[in-house]
């Protein structure tokens, strides 16, 4: 009983207009959007390509005195996440680019080709167009799968039969489901084609694995919202009340929540500003100059190698009194941000949002991996500088100034260069797993919820 009911659903979404339209919106929008992220993608990799290469030349410059490649500061670049078209999550926008000196990690800011007169409209991925299309489309399918049926009498019909009711809702939601997914197959088949007809993107076996969860996760998002409209057309008596209700709730959960949270979270928890930490780090500095100076007036330095040695000690001074200010105000920034994403998760979008970052390795974790690969890796130069140092005997050893470190050459073959590491399968699941959780257990509350109000529903 439960599939004829299916297959009835089925046949009554599919023949009807809305089936159609929904299908072409949703097909147009993923290959639309899988096009124009390959010629983006690969503009970002030839950007990327060519500072790699102004890197090496730069060292290969450098390498002609080992204190020029010590005591300079360098640039290291972020390369484009080749899956940002599942979720770009602002990658137009961070930072791309971190400033380094050996065991030293700098500021970090954008480079490329980005207008920033653009930075107001809405990036076009496959996140944006399943949270909004799809979820709208579960909405318009199944807001009269039960008050519809009343007002036009054939839910009395179907009660009248020995039919268990619990049947009669699995079925409406077995077959909505079956259309919805239908729809998100050929969305998918038309998008990945796309993108290997095009090959400006070298997937592999991880990333086609990867394009199937977050598949299985758009499936899973889908049902959250059709288990909803059930549940509300389970309890209204009338499908434009139901309708009309829904698109209320759609509203609130879809674009209300994602885009108020982070306006909570900067209210609840306050970040310092941009004037407040520059006016720390100022009288961080001129403290540590005056107790400095004080040792250079009592006659503390007064030969050459006193100097150097003074000024190597007062630059390691300011540097860990910036450090510090810096990573307490790094700290603050990221538990704000993980409290506007915590109270993005009431909604669904919000977790299918967090759920495509994990598997793209874009976002909040992107920036924390690119930001830890670029720590780990001034540590490494830096224990290369001070090897390479060692080996002359005529060098001060003062880490890291041009005063007090070897003038000698160094093989520019031996320099290490910067590979950053993408996240491995394991380590994405591992990202997603939790939001992909709560979003299931979204979908068996609501599903829960439907089957208890249909049970007690007046289906005359």
């Amino acid at each position: 009983m439960v599939w004829m009911i299916a297959k009835r659903q089925i046949h009554d979404t599919v023949t009807s207009l809305k089936f159609p339209l929904f299908l072409i919106l949703f097909s147009v929008s993923m290959l639309l959007s899988t096009v124009l992220f390959q010629f983006h993608y690969l503009q970002s990799l030839e950007d990327y390509n060519v500072k790699v290469a102004e890197m090496r030349d730069e060292f290969s410059r450098q390498a002609k005195s080992l204190v020029q490649l010590g005591a300079n500061w360098h640039k290291l670049h972020r390369k484009p996440p080749k899956l940002a078209m599942l979720s770009a999550s602002g990658e137009d926008y961070v930072p791309n680019t971190a400033e380094w000196k050996s065991a030293d990690h700098g500021s970090q800011y954008r480079v490329g080709r980005d207008n920033f007169l653009f930075r107001t409209t809405t990036q076009f991925h496959w996140t944006f167009i399943v949270g909004l299309i799809v979820s709208l489309a579960a909405i318009i399918f199944g807001y009269d799968a039960i008050s519809g049926e009343k007002e036009a009498g054939t839910l009395r019909l179907i009660s009248a039969n020995p039919v268990p009711r619990a049947q009669v809702l699995w079925g409406k939601f077995l077959g909505l489901a079956a259309v919805l997914g239908t729809i998100l197959v050929v969305g998918f088949l038309l998008a990945v084609t796309a993108a290997v007809i095009l090959g400006h993107i070298a997937l592999e076996g991880g990333d086609f694995l990867r394009i199937f969860i977050f598949f299985a996760g758009s499936l899973l998002y889908a049902a959250v919202f059709l288990a909803l409209a059930l549940l509300v057309s389970s309890v209204t008596h009338s499908a434009n009340v139901s309708l009309v209700f829904l698109l209320l709730l759609w509203v609130i959960l879809v674009v209300v929540i994602p885009g108020t949270g982070d306006i909570v979270a900067r209210g609840l928890y306050r970040t310092q500003s941009q004037s407040e930490v520059e006016g720390k780090l100022r009288k961080g500095q001129e403290a540590i100059h005056a107790e400095f100076e004080k040792k250079r007036m009592a006659g503390e330095v007064t030969t050459e190698e006193d100097w150097r040695r003074w000024h190597a000690d007062l630059w390691r001074a300011i540097r860990a009194s910036d450090s510090k200010i810096f990573a307490a105000n790094r700290t603050q920034q990221f538990t704000q941000t993980r409290l506007g994403r915590n109270l993005t998760r009431i909604s669904p979008r919000g977790l299918f949002s967090f759920v495509a970052e994990g598997l793209a390795g874009t976002g909040l974790g992107g920036q924390l991996r690119f930001d830890e690969n670029g720590r780990r890796y001034a540590n490494q130069f830096g224990d290369f500088i001070i090897a390479k140092d060692k080996l002359d005997s005529e060098s001060l050893h003062l880490y890291f100034q041009w005063a007090g470190l070897s003038e000698k050459p160094v093989d520019p073959d031996e320099i290490p260069i910067f590979e950053e590491t993408d996240p491995t399968l394991s380590e994405s699941l591992k990202a997603a797993f939790v939001d992909l959780t709560i979003l299931f257990l979204m979908a068996v509350l609501a599903m829960m919820g439907a089957h208890l109000a249909f049970l007690r529903y007046d289906v005359r």
